[in-house]
């Protein structure tokens, strides 16, 4: 007996420096590595879970920006980090959607993390210049099987989930419309309020402005659901393209090994943050979709996306220029 409860006595002393580590996470300092420049979407998220988890936890959740590489910079530092709760990556589908093309990875966008959770949605919406003589998504599909179409539409570059949505509506369509890759949305949007280019794919924040001033008009929104801010525009599916599902998430990840329990408390309280109806209303204020995914459902819309666009780079043989 005496000797059983060595054995005990033995393995809990080897165990306890771990569980105390995760059940006092965090004693210290928290890096934010968020997978951008600073002012865009994804620094500000950052930003305000930054400030919230500090006000949350008691310590220092801190910033720091490692854009480039469309986000794999960041990635491959939180990667390579010590998964011990101390460095996370706040980051958006980029993470998949460089793993959807055949290009060499600076990480393992499965196997190198753990999902946290998805804090919000960046709904897209494809729509049109106001001299576009259509009024929703079949009269767009229509106009482009026109013979001698010319339709094209521009997104803000390429290898963008904003391209892959346009070329999911040609495969699922059965159009042909051309993809015209700009630097950036500002300028995509620029060509499309002079009339330039035709039809745009974009997320709602580029295009909601100019739409409520009536200078564009928005014919389908690609998440699953309608929007509240704009509960008139259809989805995608309502028009009859079921298939055509493109909602871009931005989310928190942890480098892999880090303890499931630093994961799983730090993932409920990000859920009940976004869940907070104060903090879902700024966020649809940002044109943003609130939506926390837990851990389990996290890595497999990752997964999911990874399957899914890699079938459609496949499928339209996209490269990326």
């Amino acid at each position: 007996m005496r000797k059983f409860m060595s054995f005990v006595l033995l393995g809990a002393s080897l165990a306890s420096p771990a569980a105390f580590a995760a059940e006092n996470w965090p004693v210290k300092p928290v890096k934010l590595i968020a997978a951008a420049a600073p002012g865009g979407t994804t620094d500000q998220l950052a930003r305000i879970i930054a400030q919230h988890l500090s006000e949350k936890f008691g310590k220092p959740f801190v910033v720091e920006n490692k854009g480039g590489a469309a986000g794999g910079l960041a990635a491959q530092f939180v990667q390579q980090a010590e998964p011990d709760g101390y460095t996370l990556l706040v980051t958006n589908d980029q993470l998949s959607m460089k793993a959807s093309f055949d290009t060499k990875l600076e990480y393992d966008a499965i196997g190198g993390f753990k999902p946290v959770s998805t804090i919000v949605r960046g709904p897209v919406v494809m729509g049109v210049g106001k001299d576009v003589p259509v009024s929703d998504l079949q009269g767009l599909i229509k106009l482009a099987k026109a013979k001698d179409s010319r339709l094209a539409f521009g997104s803000c570059g390429s290898g963008t989930v904003l391209h892959l949505a346009g070329e999911l509506l040609n495969i699922t369509a059965g159009t042909q419309i051309t993809h015209i890759p700009y630097r950036g949305c500002a300028p995509a949007m620029v060509d499309v309020l002079a009339g330039q280019v035709p039809m745009f794919v974009t997320v709602l924040g580029n295009a909601a402005p100019y739409a409520k001033e009536g200078k564009v008009k928005m014919l389908a929104v690609t998440s699953t659901k309608r929007l509240a801010r704009f509960p008139d525009v259809p989805t995608a599916s309502e028009a009859g393209l079921g298939e055509l599902v493109a909602d871009p998430w931005f989310g928190v990840l942890a480098p892999a090994r880090t303890p499931d329990a630093i994961v799983n408390r730090l993932a409920a309280v990000l859920k009940a943050f976004v869940e907070d109806p104060a903090v879902a209303a700024r966020f649809e204020d940002m044109y943003l979709a609130p939506e926390a995914a837990g851990p389990q459902e996290f890595a497999q819309i990752i997964k999911s996306d990874i399957e899914k666009w890699s079938r459609v780079v496949k499928q339209a043989n996209v490269t990326v220029q």
